[in-house]
């Protein structure tokens, strides 16, 4: 196709890269509705917020086009939902169509760290960084889970290729279309609001006499940052309360009365984010966030950030180094702000420095004079080889093992046992479902038992403050299914596998373990 397009065969490099970054989407698109096991339910909440904005043009709280999706009254981002929208009009609302919206998002991350890569440091840095990428253990997971997270670094990766391209260029419209996805990355993720300010003065800094020379176009940029910012900046001004809930629940200084207390728990969070374990042992524990048994990064990479620091010593690296430094410190702010810490997402800006300068660190040892060239090469051939070795090892893990151990944290099980109350109850029994699922009406509304325009309507019984329980709507309750049982005369319900059943269920569906996950009782 290249070849047709220019006139002119690809090079071995730009082969090597197309194929490094094919790896890499394949990796993200495969099983998706597989691998993770079943269906998380801020991934359900992120989906059917946007087929509600699809159909009805409100979220499914009710909210006309809202700039922070109200979700589980946590007020999220709205990119990636809006980015669901065209993908649910093609595919319908399912959990591989939520999913490849994340492996679209974290699909395009990769590319621009590629394209960084070529930018500054060349052609081979830009096909380490696609391997590298590819197959990370932190990047890969989260480009496979239809949650928001995803949105943010993607954003940021654009933004600052194009903020660099700029300024290598001198090209002033490229700066200003930089300061609009920097403002857009405000509205992916909500670790961004501490993040993309930072950043974008760490990178004024660094590139303080470009700017200068640029003055008209950077004063432009900066207004268009703030314009953008400004819907948001208002929303969380006028409503405080609710667009800072999650925060103020998870704050460092909620948990930690006296200012040294804080400092400390900020310092501690702070140098969690940067540990060995952490990063090369066992990452973070939550299984929802990343696979349990690997660290964030691969143990190799341990050697090509090692690389990357003794390219300090070296010129042509050492402005680039000092960048990647500062974007990993101002990535560690968030994390460090909250708890727990360190956290997989909290710290997902992170993911592109440690990336890029995993690349950069095997490209110095490619371009290290002091040693013959066959010794050079010998050398990255050999941490590549034993990159490669780790790496599938991880991702035999990932594609064969995770499912199984994560299936809890994924509902596993809920849509084959909705089904089913789907076929019992018909359009007119009740039904009840265990409160012990997480948010268990939005998988109601997920598995199209009944409408968002349904749920819109009401009467919902909620209960109010952040992450609150629905009770009930239309005739779904969300209550004991054993005290419900006693006092319906008909209906279908829902038990959780260890729960003890007044009569022999319909169905019982188990984990891959072979526990009993969930049990359909139909009376």
């Amino acid at each position: 196709t290249l070849a047709l397009l220019t006139g002119r065969a690809p090079s071995r490099g730009t082969i090597a890269l197309i194929a490094a970054i094919a790896v890499g989407v394949a990796l993200r698109i495969v099983q998706l509705d597989r691998v993770p096991p079943g269906f998380n339910q801020d991934e359900a909440c992120s989906a059917v917020e946007a087929y509600s904005i699809l159909r009805t043009g409100r979220d499914h709280h009710g909210r006309l086009l809202p700039i922070a999706v109200t979700g589980f009254n946590d007020y999220r981002m709205p990119a990636f939902t809006y980015s669901l929208i065209p993908l649910e009009a093609a595919f319908g609302l399912k959990a591989r169509t939520a999913r490849l919206g994340a492996a679209l998002w974290g699909s395009s991350d990769l590319v621009a760290m590629s394209l960084i890569a070529l930018e500054v440091l060349g052609m081979p840095a830009a096909v380490f960084t696609a391997i590298v990428g590819a197959v990370s253990p932190w990047h890969l997971p989260l480009s496979r889970f239809g949650h928001d997270t995803i949105a943010a670094p993607a954003t940021i990766s654009w933004a600052t290729l194009l903020f660099i391209v700029a300024m290598r260029r001198r090209s002033g419209r490229l700066l200003l279309l930089a300061a609009l996805c920097f403002g857009a990355s405000l509205y992916t993720y909500s670790i961004t609001k501490v993040f993309t300010p930072l950043f974008v003065v760490w990178l004024a800094i660094m590139n303080r006499r470009e700017l200068a020379a640029m003055k008209k176009f950077a004063l432009a940029g900066a207004g268009i940052l703030a314009m953008t910012a400004a819907p948001l900046a208002w929303l969380t001004w006028t409503n405080s309360a609710e667009m800072q809930a999650r925060f103020t629940q998870i704050s460092v200084f909620a948990s930690n009365p006296g200012l040294m207390r804080v400092l400390a728990a900020v310092a501690a969070g702070f140098t969690r984010q940067f540990s060995r374990g952490f990063l090369f042992v066992h990452g973070d524990p939550y299984a929802v966030n990343h696979p349990p048994g690997f660290g964030q990064l691969l143990p190799a990479q341990a050697f090509m950030l090692a690389l990357a620091l003794a390219a300090l010593s070296d010129a042509r690296f050492r402005r680039f180094v000092i960048f990647l430094l500062g974007w990993l410190v101002i990535a560690a702010v968030p994390g460090a702000l909250t708890v727990p810490s360190p956290h997989a997402l909290h710290d997902a800006m992170a993911m592109a420095p440690w990336t890029l300068l995993a690349a950069l660190g095997l490209q110095y040892m490619l371009d290290f004079n002091a040693w013959r060239r066959m010794m050079r090469v010998a050398t990255v051939a050999l941490i590549l080889t034993v990159f490669a070795m780790q790496a599938a090892v991880f991702l035999g893990f990932y594609f064969r093992d995770y499912p199984r151990l994560a299936a809890r944290e994924f509902q596993y099980g809920l849509a084959q046992a909705l089904s089913e109350v789907k076929r019992a109850a018909g359009s007119n029994l009740p039904v009840v479902i265990t409160p012990t699922i997480n948010q268990p009406y939005i998988y109601v509304l997920f598995y199209g038992l009944a409408s968002p325009e349904q749920f819109q309507r009401g009467p919902v019984n909620q209960s109010p403050g952040l992450f609150a329980s629905v009770m009930s709507f239309d005739r779904f309750k969300f209550t004991d299914p054993a005290f419900a049982f006693q006092r319906f005369a008909h209906g279908v319900f829902v038990f959780a596998g260890t729960d003890a059943t007044p009569v022999a269920p319909s169905l019982s569906i188990r984990y891959p373990n072979g526990e009993v996950a969930y049990q359909v009782v139909v009376k």
